[in-house]
């Protein structure tokens, strides 16, 4: 929630310095990997990003960006298997939509990754442009937002009927993503985030989120059920 509350009110004041600015939608993903490997093959994705950015085309269109790393869980194999892949939310200038100068297709943005990942494969990669109005449809800024700052991890991914199992992929997140964060900035983006003067989420206050329509209720009441045996049930 904190995240993005955060990310809304960075990407709206983005909106307001540069109203010709566009918005793209860009899922970056490899092959499944190992727990063993899963570590080292996100720090690679972090490394790999920032190197597309630096391509001649991606970097003279670029304002800012703001990414994120998800991992699901495949448990349908011998051992679990990671899927790990890169959302990020690009800040382009207009210009990026006149002409082959400028505009990257979705198989050049493919090559770019494949190159800066040194892959032996052709990777699956999904731009898609995003809509200015701030809505909740698909597509919409707003659901651009809420699905980069999502959760690294689901509970529903992790939590089978097979608790060795269960166990062992915890394990293997926690060693995976210790020290890593949720999210990060870049640009524009970073500079409005500075701007805006907000705090660290990764060690701030997680209570107050800032948000108009979530409210915390601060009173804590104990509730005691007891059993009774003549009724057969419990009773408050």
């Amino acid at each position: 929630m904190k995240q993005s509350n955060q990310l809304t009110q960075i990407l709206a004041e983005a909106v307001k310095q540069r109203k010709t600015g566009r918005f793209l939608f860009l899922t970056l993903t490899v092959e499944n990997t190992t727990g063993e490997q899963l570590k080292s093959e996100l720090r690679q994705m972090g490394r790999a990003i920032a190197k597309i950015f630096q391509y001649k085309k991606a970097a003279k269109n670029l304002l800012g960006y703001v990414r994120s790393t998800e991992v699901t869980v495949n448990h349908e194999v011998d051992q679990p298997m990671y899927h790990h892949h890169m959302h990020v939310l690009l800040f382009m200038k207009s210009s990026y939509f006149t002409g082959t100068d400028n505009y990257i297709s979705q198989a050049e943005w493919t090559g770019y990754w494949q190159r800066a990942m040194k892959l032996t494969y052709m990777p699956v990669v999904n731009v898609e442009a995003v809509k200015p109005n701030v809505n909740r449809h698909k597509n919409s800024l707003l659901a651009s937002a809420q699905e980069t700052a999502k959760y690294q991890v689901k509970s529903k991914d992790i939590l089978t009927h097979n608790p060795e199992q269960d166990l062992q992929v915890i394990d293997d997140l926690e060693q995976a993503l210790a020290g890593s964060r949720q999210i990060s900035y870049g640009g524009l983006l970073k500079e409005i985030r500075k701007q805006l003067q907000l705090e660290d989420v990764e060690n701030g206050d997680l209570i107050n989120t800032d948000s108009d329509d979530q409210k915390v209720d601060q009173v804590v009441r104990e509730i005691i059920a007891k059993w009774d045996y003549q009724r057969k049930n419990y009773f408050v």
